[in-house]
């Protein structure tokens, strides 16, 4: 979109800088650690088909969120691939550190809501938003397949 600047001879066009992918991308990291800041909490919803890059996407999502708050990614510390991963992490990790649920369909599919394990965990997200994790959920369905608790009360974006 161009600006312009009345000149009393004639209209000069100056072209604002193109929002890139990537800036735009980091102001969206940088919103969200404001918001967890502010006493919020934030839930990151990625979904799409096998090889869209759901997984790379909250990885880089989460290695900028480490820089803002200055402390180093460590895949084995901010990364769960499963319940038992998830509940050691929400116990270990600091307050506002970023955790990506990677294949979060193996607790959040609507299909398996019922599963004790998973009413444990849904307890447990909505017990630690004192700590205002930054969560990522990696979900290979389409979101009418998460559980409707997620979706509802835990997923912003």
């Amino acid at each position: 979109m161009n600006e312009f600047k009345k000149d009393m001879t004639k209209v000069e066009y100056k072209k604002k800088k193109k929002q890139t992918g990537q800036r735009t991308y980091k102001q969206f990291v940088s919103y969200c650690l404001q918001r967890n800041a502010a006493n919020y909490d934030t839930m990151v919803l990625l979904t799409g088909a096998k090889g869209t890059g759901k997984s790379s996407t909250g990885i880089q999502f989460i290695r900028s969120w480490c820089q803002l708050i200055g402390i180093n990614f460590n895949p084995k510390r901010h990364i769960a691939y499963n319940n038992a991963d998830i509940m050691d992490r929400i116990a270990n990790l600091n307050k506002f550190e970023p955790l990506l649920a990677d294949e979060a369909i193996r607790f959040a599919s609507s299909e398996d809501w019922n599963k004790s394990e998973n009413k444990v965990l849904k307890k447990k997200l909505g017990e630690i938003r004192t700590k205002h994790l930054f969560f990522i959920l990696c979900f290979p369905l389409k979101p009418a397949k998460l559980e409707k608790t997620y979706l509802d009360s835990y997923v912003n974006y």
